[in-house]
Order: C-alpha cells, then structure tokens, then sequence
C-alpha cells in the first residue's frame, strides 16, 4: 500500500510532469522516429536492389535498437523493456504484410491498419504481462 500511495506523491508533483515531459520530447518522439524508419532500411536492406539503398543492415540494427532505447527512455519504461517490442513488431510486420502483399495492392489505410493493429497487438500482451507482474507484486507485499 505505501507504494501505491508513494508512486500517486511522485505523479503529482509539477516538477516530475515537467521533467517527463522534456523527457518525451527529447528522446521519444525523435526514438520512435528512428526506431520505426531504421526497421523498414532493416527490412528493405534484404529485399530491395543493392543500387536503392545502402547495404548496412548491421547499422539498420543498431540504429533499430538506439530508437527503442531512447523511446523508453522518453516514455520512462526502461525498466519495463518488453516495451521495445513493439517497436520490433513494426518492422516485422512491414515484412509479414510484403510477403501476404507483394504487389502492395490496396489503399494506404489498409497497410497503416494491419502494421498498427499489429503493434497495438503486441502492446496490448507486454501491457498484460506487465500488469498481472505488478499485481502479483503487490499480492505478495504484506504493507
């Protein structure tokens, strides 16, 4: 009980809505940014010919996995890094959706739907997963 009551103290005060809000703009928005266009260079970097794009996929990686980082750094989850996963699913998914679509026939709002759905999908799993942990957390906790 007295994290709960620590954790709603924390929330209120003006100063850490500030600072998170610095936070989110430094590092998620520019995080997710980087995240989201490095997956599709991934993803392209094996499937569109070598004179379009730049044969790095070595530096698409690692730029994938800083975007993640900074956008749970920005969003305050790196502690809950299972997070990231759904950065990791967009990319995937854009693959997944080449494949079922090769030609990309249909409108844009069907390709933004299916790698959007995908991605609330996995969000909605880790946000599960990290709910029932917090829950099962505070069960155990006898204050």
């Amino acid at each position: 009980m007295r994290q709960i009551i620590n954790l709603l103290k924390e929330e209120n005060n003006l100063q850490t809505k500030i600072w998170k809000g610095v936070l989110f703009i430094l590092f998620a928005i520019p995080g997710a940014l980087i995240a989201v266009f490095a997956g599709i260079f991934l993803i392209a970097s094996f499937s569109v010919p070598k004179d379009r794009i730049p044969d790095t996929p070595i530096l698409y990686a690692i730029a994938l996995l800083t975007g993640t980082f900074m956008t749970l750094l920005g969003l305050g989850k790196i502690k809950q890094w299972l997070y990231g996963l759904v950065f990791i699913s967009m990319p995937l998914t854009f693959w997944l959706y080449a494949l079922i679509n090769p030609n990309m026939i249909g409108e844009t709002w069907t390709f933004l739907a299916f790698i959007g759905g995908m991605a609330y999908l996995t969000f909605r799993v880790v946000n599960n997963f990290y709910t029932k942990k917090q829950l099962n957390s505070l069960k155990n906790d006898p204050f």
